[in-house]
């Protein structure tokens, strides 16, 4: 069937209609509804156009074909591949339209009317659904009415009309078109995927920043436009119209049993119903129940830690609660509930949440693997290289790294107690932010593989790492908190094509390159037909067997877990100090006596540290009141269920510590838990004390999950309050904003600009 036609006085020849024009003469009696149309002649379909259909769909297949090879190759994908991507795009998208064209499109049916076609389209075409023929209008008034039109259907339709009388608008006038069920949701995607291709190349390399903000935000703006039309789209076919041919009081069977589609609103009503069913005993926010729209906002919103213990606060039923953030997740700032899921023998199991941890497609590594098996292999063979235990020098290699940022701070930074005015001035400001990171980051290298990176002597990121991390961290944690995100960006086929590669700039794909100083090019050398056995980590992991490859995948995920964790907490107990000048003489004072007795050593070692009962208090506190890691590394609860606060939690439901609520619970660290206070850990009894570090201490995992670095991030930071409180005071410039700091998983923090100032004993030995 060739379609309906309608003549009618005042056309010169008959014009085509669609289905939404045709209910409209209809609706209003201006033509009769041909009883003799049947749905089949509605339904039918062209089979004819093969080959064309064919050639176009080998053409497409052959575009994504070549970009995948690019990207198993390692070639560089471009925005050139990228922008040809968005028209294989519209290419399937055509293919599949191709479907519901009419078999025989010559054979129209005539519909008469004996109203004049002035009187139809009486009111202003952006009214009206005959906006195709014309009344002779000026060029002006069609672009008005035609953009008036456009701001109707995007935004002002669905807020500023509601249902007062019946009918309760006189014409509809934002449309789409009813499709097949499957065409419906075909179509979205179409959208979504045109739409969001661009979204790859967002740290694609530009020759100026100009083109590369100017591609993000043509981006920005075409997945926003792709996803608001998508859901605007399914809002108007499956609500709004409905409610309009409702409040009308109109049916028409055989037309609208083609264009609507009521089981489409019923399935989405009964999921909601069910995911909201299989947790109904725990509270949390309203959309949580049925959406991850709550997890999307906290997460996107820089300040992720802070959202969770406020949903907690006002969803929880006390410090140590549960509450719902998802319709399968689950929140829990329970102590008890922490450590039952991530025990020795527990039976839960990782969720597909590591897998953002992935940043090699071919090998998994003890940080990002589901298969407990192979963690658990993984974490025996690499435990006596991180607990220090074939690794005799570890601890000096801490004190190397860490004697290179004193002289740095000594030469560059500090002044003297005595200089006069115009001379401190001559010396910089130090951002002690990235300081500390640049301090982690050498760390880790030179005890993962004997060299460090540079980064302290050099002053600046220089492979990029610090600067991608700022990059990509807001997309990726989004994406964390979303199954349904999280399954296509931690893809293989995605990490092939968009993740680190040797040939990178900048980032892992540099840590992943053949250059010197880089993990891959130490590790290759291990394995070279020269090698030594060597007392140091990698060594260690070669010794208990782990291969070239996965020397290779471990030591980038050292990167990743070893260093921005712990120059998190040396930025934040610095920062607490620097504000608590209480607690700052106090540290001071005792590393002053401690020095004075004999009992502290240049530089301190780790037993020294161990033994000085006030570090130690601030180095928890300081953990716990800005725990380093605040994201959802969720658990799978196992077969069976569980029982929590008393509640039925059903097998497969996704749980994961509130991180930021556990270290100031009120039961466990007193009534002023949000307050830096280290004392508390000296009034303490030794049974409590060991109660409170075994709580503050869960921000490094538990049990079987637990942190493989945390012997080492307590090494670097029993040593490095000492050594800066020692040669230096620190003052902060601006105390009003000390910092900026966002918080996506990690915490990106910069510009935390100190002056420095020598110490007495330092003064003396510079004149």
């Amino acid at each position: 069937m060739g379609g309906f036609l309608l003549e009618a006085p005042g056309l010169e020849r008959p014009i085509p209609l669609d289905a939404e024009q045709l209910l409209y003469l209809i609706k209003h009696k201006y033509v009769a509804y041909p009883e003799d149309v049947t749905k089949k002649d509605l339904d039918d379909r062209d089979k004819s156009d093969g080959l064309s259909r064919l050639v176009a769909v080998f053409q497409a297949t052959s575009f994504v074909v070549s970009l995948i090879a690019r990207g198993v190759q390692g070639l560089t994908v471009t925005t050139i591949e990228l922008t040809t991507m968005s028209f294989v795009i519209i290419l399937f998208g055509t293919s599949w339209c191709w479907k519901d064209k009419p078999s025989d499109v010559e054979t129209a049916i005539l519909l008469k009317s004996s109203v004049h076609i002035g009187e139809i389209i009486a009111n202003p075409s952006y009214q009206t659904p005959l906006d195709f023929i014309s009344r002779n209008e000026t060029a002006l008034n069609v672009v008005w009415q035609y953009y008036n039109d456009l701001a109707r259907k995007i935004w002002f339709s669905p807020f500023t009309r509601r249902i007062h009388t019946r009918p309760w608008d006189r014409i509809p006038g934002d449309r789409f078109l009813w499709m097949d069920f499957d065409l419906e949701i075909v179509a979205g995607g179409f959208i979504v995927a045109f739409s969001s291709i661009f979204f790859i190349g967002w740290n694609f390399h530009f020759p100026t920043d100009f083109e590369r903000w100017a591609w993000r935000a043509a981006s920005l703006y075409m997945i926003t436009f792709g996803v608001i039309g998508s859901l605007w789209m399914g809002l108007w076919l499956w609500i709004l119209l409905p409610q309009k041919r409702n409040a009308e009081n109109y049916h028409m069977s055989i037309l609208e049993d083609s264009i609507r589609h009521p089981a489409v609103v019923f399935s989405y009503v009964v999921s909601s119903i069910f995911a909201w069913w299989r947790l109904r005993e725990f509270k949390g926010p309203f959309s949580a129940s049925f959406s991850y729209y709550w997890i999307i906002r906290a997460c996107y919103s820089g300040e992720m830690g802070q959202r969770f213990a406020e949903v907690e606060k006002q969803f929880g039923t006390g410090p140590s609660s549960t509450v719902r953030i998802g319709p399968n997740e689950l929140l829990t700032s329970n102590p008890d509930v922490i450590r039952r899921t991530s025990a020795a023998r527990s039976k839960y199991t990782r969720s597909t949440w590591y897998k953002l941890n992935t940043v090699d497609p071919y090998d998994d590594a003890m940080l990002n693997t589901l298969d407990t098996a192979t963690h658990d292999t993984l974490k025996a063979q690499t435990a006596p290289g991180y607990a220090g235990k074939d690794n005799p020098g570890l601890e000096g290699e801490v004190d190397f790294i860490l004697a290179q940022v004193v002289d740095k701070i000594r030469t560059k930074y500090a002044v003297g107690k005595s200089q006069p005015g115009n001379e401190r001035s001559k010396k910089p400001l130090l951002d002690l932010a990235s300081m500390a990171q640049y301090f982690t980051l050498d760390s880790i290298s030179k005890v993962a593989f004997g060299e460090e990176f540079g980064l302290v002597c050099a002053e600046r990121d220089i492979f990029g790492h610090i600067a991608m991390l700022d990059d990509v961290a807001a997309a990726v944690v989004v994406s964390s908190g979303v199954p349904y995100l999280r399954a296509i960006v931690a893809s293989d086929l995605m990490l092939k094509l968009m993740g680190p590669k040797p040939g990178d700039k900048r980032g892992m794909g540099v840590l992943m390159g053949r250059t010197p100083r880089t993990g891959k090019k130490i590790v290759e050398k291990r394995f070279g037909p020269d090698a030594k056995d060597q007392q140091d980590m990698l060594g260690s992991f070669i010794r208990h067997g782990l291969t070239k490859r996965q020397c290779e995948v471990e030591a980038l995920i050292q990167i990743i877990a070893g260093s921005d964790t712990t120059a998190t907490t040396i930025r934040a107990t610095m920062l607490y100090l620097l504000s608590t000048p209480r607690a700052y003489r106090a540290l001071q004072a005792e590393i002053d006596a401690g020095i004075r007795s004999g009992r502290v050593s240049n530089p301190v070692t780790n037993a020294e540290a161990d033994e000085l009962p006030y570090l130690q208090a601030v180095i928890l506190e300081g953990l716990r009141i800005h725990p380093p890691f605040t994201g959802l590394p969720f658990k799978v609860v196992p077969a069976g269920g569980e029982t929590i606060d008393g509640k039925h939690v059903p097998a497969g439901t996704h749980i994961s510590p509130n991180f930021v609520a556990t270290a100031r619970n009120t039961d466990v660290f007193g009534p002023d838990a949000g307050v830096f206070r280290p004392e508390r850990w000296l009034e303490a009894s030794r049974e409590e004390r060991a109660g409170m570090r075994r709580v503050a201490e869960l921000v490094f995992g538990y049990g079987r999950w637990g942190c493989a670095g945390k012997m080492i991030a307590f090494l670097e930071l029993n040593k490095v309050f000492v050594e800066l409180l020692r040669h230096f005071d620190f003052q902060l410039v601006n105390p009003t904003q000390p910092w900026k700091s966002v918080n996506y998983n990690l915490y990106l923090q910069r510009d935390m600009w100190v002056s420095v100032e020598l110490r007495e004993a330092e003064a003396k030995a510079e004149e």
